[in-house]
């Protein structure tokens, strides 16, 4: 009976070695069938095979295309688009799961800027927005901040990058672009901004529907980051002068067109910016000369 068990186990453990023995010895065209769990397969669908961009997969850009088209495109722009009319132009980085990027469906007017502030870190969106996608949904770079899936150094490190997309555009960094306008010393996309503001506050004319209709037609200096300007906006001036005493000089204003004093897309009536402490005395004297010398057009 011992002889019997002991014969039973020797032919148990042959079977198993010539099975082993047999997967091993496969020649090197055979299949061995273990997969190792290191590898990525077409069957898990995480292939990590390189996409447009460094550090964003081919697979992952295209997941994040696809969003954006029945998320974005097709309910804003053209209901009739496909995955092949949407372009990530620009990576910005993915920050705890959250992809940012810009599409080509992201670029306005250059000519006007959109200034934002996101948790203390201002963006000045210059023809292209910023877009960030998020577990399959596509939300704004604000909303990616009160979501909390960015962080304020995150935001900090996109707008870097933002900017450096921005310069291969040909726009300078942070929008601070030296190109001149028509008056000296006042450049063509700060007239720009200031007159959208114009526009966005006092807005709409009956004439004038577009930021085309606004025209600066006085610029009487800058004084610490306040822009004095006269604007007309089209509207016909009144038929008696008005007037301004301000810190006890006299401004006599054509027509009743007033001075205004712009800061940081503010409007300020020049005796109100004086009560406020955005101009001293001495910018004022300044404001008069300039604005006496030009004929207070």
């Amino acid at each position: 009976m011992t002889v019997l068990k002991n014969a039973g186990f020797f032919l148990a453990a042959a079977l198993c070695a010539a099975v082993f023995f047999s997967c091993m010895t496969e020649d090197a065209g055979g299949v061995s069938g273990i997969i190792s769990v290191n590898e990525p397969t077409e069957e898990d669908g995480d292939i990590d095979i390189p996409g447009t961009f460094e550090g964003l997969s081919a697979e992952l850009e295209l997941r994040i295309r696809q969003d954006y088209l029945e998320q974005w495109v097709i309910i804003n722009y053209n209901p009739e688009a496909t995955i092949d009319d949407v372009i990530i132009e620009k990576f910005y980085g993915i920050y705890n799961g959250c992809v940012v990027i810009t599409t080509n469906w992201d670029s306005y007017d250059m000519a006007v800027i959109f200034q934002s502030e996101i948790d203390g870190v201002t963006f000045d969106y210059y023809g292209w927005w910023i877009r960030t996608w998020y577990d399959g949904q596509i939300f704004d770079l604000s909303e990616a901040s009160a979501q909390g899936y960015l962080m304020q150094s995150d935001l900090r490190q996109i707008k870097e990058f933002y900017l450096e997309f921005l310069s291969g555009e040909g726009v300078p960094e942070d929008g601070d672009n030296d190109t001149p306008g028509t008056f000296e010393g006042l450049s063509a996309e700060l007239e720009r901004r200031i007159m959208q503001d114009y526009l966005d506050i006092y807005g709409p004319f009956p004439s004038n529907v577009s930021v085309e209709g606004i025209m600066i037609s006085g610029y009487y200096g800058t004084y610490n980051a306040c822009v004095v300007v006269t604007v007309n906006d089209g509207r016909g001036l009144m038929g008696v002068d008005g007037i301004y005493v301000v810190a006890e000089i006299e401004f006599v204003l054509p027509g009743q067109r007033p001075i205004f004093v712009w800061k940081d897309g503010s409007f300020y009536q020049l005796p109100n910016a004086h009560d406020l402490g955005l101009l001293s005395h001495g910018d004022v004297r300044s404001i008069k000369e300039m604005y006496g010398s030009i004929g207070g057009y």
